[in-house]
C-alpha cells in the first residue's frame, strides 16, 4: 500500500467491497465515492487535481492543517498563504 491518502477503484461482490491488486489492513477506514453507473463515474479529478491532493495529503501528514471553515473562508476573502 502506498501513502496514507491514496485513491483506488473497486466493485462491490457479495455486499463487500473489493479492490483489485490492494491489501489493507483489517479495521482500515476508508472513504468511498459512489459511481452512477459503471462507465459514468460522479466526479473524476483531472491529473492537476490528483496531484494537489496527493501534495495536501503529504502536508498534513508533515501537520500543516487548517481548519476546512478557515480555508473556506480564506477560499472565499481571495486570500492566500
Amino acid at each position: 500500500m502506498g501513502t496514507a491518502m491514496d485513491v483506488m477503484t473497486g466493485v462491490v461482490v457479495d455486499g463487500k467491497v473489493v479492490v483489485e491488486g490492494a491489501t489493507l489492513p483489517e479495521g482500515r477506514k476508508i472513504a468511498l465515492v459512489l459511481m452512477d453507473s459503471d462507465d459514468d463515474p460522479v466526479y473524476t479529478a483531472t491529473p492537476e487535481e490528483a496531484a494537489d491532493l496527493q501534495v495536501s495529503a503529504e502536508e498534513g501528514r508533515k501537520g500543516k492543517r487548517i481548519d476546512a471553515f478557515e480555508h473556506l473562508r480564506q477560499l472565499r476573502s481571495g486570500a492566500t498563504e
